[in-house]
């Protein structure tokens, strides 16, 4: 089991009149010490319908990655950032599918920042980190 960080949906319409529609999920988990990924789940409802899981899959900072083609589905994570003093975790995540096929070009279908903490942290870095927040208030 995966230490989940942070989990943001994301649901859209498009196309003429929206008709349509999804409801993508990301999952940041900690699935080492100090290794990331992202578990994936999908449904859309329109003109095709369906319902995709997947994941983790690795992640290591900023990417631009086709991960699918027929449709092409492509993941851009910018903002990268992992801050080993305060363990911390964000990034800016994007997933554009090229929906030609239907007259509607490429789309947007997920856009959210996750973002969290990781990590167990022993005592002394639990008060290293609080004289880090006093020092900084």
């Amino acid at each position: 089991m995966y230490s989940v960080i942070d989990k943001q949906t994301d649901s859209r319409s498009y196309g003429w009149l929206g008709v349509e529609k999804s409801d993508i999920t990301l999952t940041l988990v900690e699935m080492a010490p100090d290794q990331f990924g992202i578990n994936f789940d999908a449904s859309w409802k329109g003109l095709v319908s369906g319902h995709a899981t997947d994941g983790p899959f690795q992640v290591k900072g900023n990417q631009d990655t086709i991960v699918h083609q027929n449709p092409t589905i492509r993941v851009e994570i910018s903002d990268w950032s992992v801050d080993q003093a305060s363990r911390r975790i964000s990034g800016h995540y994007r997933i554009h599918v090229d929906l030609s096929a239907y007259k509607l070009g490429t789309v947007l279908v997920y856009e959210k920042v996750l973002a969290g903490n990781f990590g167990a942290q022993s005592p002394s870095q639990m008060m290293e980190a609080f004289a880090r927040a006093l020092e900084t208030a």
